[in-house]
């Protein structure tokens, strides 16, 4: 059972701008709300709005994996985990033990994935990264051309639409995020501050 995930009225906003951008042809768009503003939620929600496609929610720690998983299974949206089998079985049993049910499914069109494991299974998963079609990444301010964040970005060749989330889409060594200047987003949409 697939549940529409709400969302507050700023955050329909961004994400109405954001599928804008993905309209005009802008696959790579950066999204920004500050901490607590509701990115995760927003996460889920694009994987909702993506379901006929393959997609992948991406990030880099557990914790942050865990986050995206239970938005998506409290949003009802089946997914699959790419992680180490350890953090499966934990998301999966936290999914149980938080909503009485599991939501992790092998074959499911959302997946919730390792930037880590994505590039060391990427021979593993090339028919798969051929198909995905959207893909979030968690953390976006990381998010370089040269880095493995962009290394595991460009294995994807056919993302029709793309967005990079963060809080602070600025980095301290001051790198570009913009495509052309080392990194991967066109255009950038900002929430309230």
């Amino acid at each position: 059972m697939r549940v529409s995930t709400v969302l507050r009225d700023y955050q329909e906003d961004l994400a109405q701008r954001i599928e804008g951008r993905h309209a005009e042809g802008h696959k790579h768009v950066m999204g920004v709300l500050p901490t607590g503003g509701g990115k995760t939620r927003l996460i889920a929600h694009f994987a909702t709005r993506w379901s006929n496609d393959l997609s992948a929610q991406i990030a880099h720690r557990q914790e942050l994996l865990m986050q995206i998983a239970m938005a998506l299974a409290e949003s009802g949206v089946h997914h699959r985990i790419i992680a180490p089998e350890p953090v499966v079985r934990f998301i999966s049993d936290v999914q149980i033990e938080k909503l009485k049910r599991t939501y992790v499914h092998g074959q499911a069109p959302a997946a919730v994935v390792s930037v880590d494991t994505l590039n060391a299974r990427a021979d593993k998963l090339a028919l798969w990264f051929k198909q995905v079609k959207g893909v979030q990444g968690d953390e976006g301010h990381h998010w370089l051309m040269l880095n493995k964040w962009g290394r595991a970005y460009t294995q994807f060749p056919n993302v029709a639409k793309g967005i990079l989330w963060t809080a602070t889409p600025r980095r301290s060594d001051r790198k570009s995020l913009l495509d052309g200047e080392g990194g991967i987003c066109t255009v950038m949409e900002c929430g309230p501050t």
